[in-house]
């Protein structure tokens, strides 16, 4: 979060500091690893004859993470917005 705040106040004076480069590069490497080893390793998903069951689950999962992440922007922009 200070890196967000220095660059809202004016983002001419922000200056990049190598340890949040080194950072930011190893957070690359670890997704793109995972995403590699993923797909490589591909495990079988377990066959279910409740194809309209899990279509509802799927829903519910994706309507509660866009509730989550709508409520945490409207908190996060009022907040500072202020």
């Amino acid at each position: 979060m200070p890196i967000c705040h220095e660059m809202m106040r004016d983002l001419s004076t922000h200056k990049p500091q190598p340890g949040t480069v080194w950072w930011a590069w190893a957070a690359v490497i670890l997704v793109l690893s995972s995403s590699v080893l993923r797909i490589r390793l591909r495990p079988q998903m377990p066959k279910s004859g409740h194809a309209l069951v899990g279509h509802i689950v799927y829903f519910v999962a994706r309507l509660s993470f866009v509730a989550a992440t709508a409520t945490f922007s409207l908190v996060f922009i009022n907040h500072f917005g202020e």
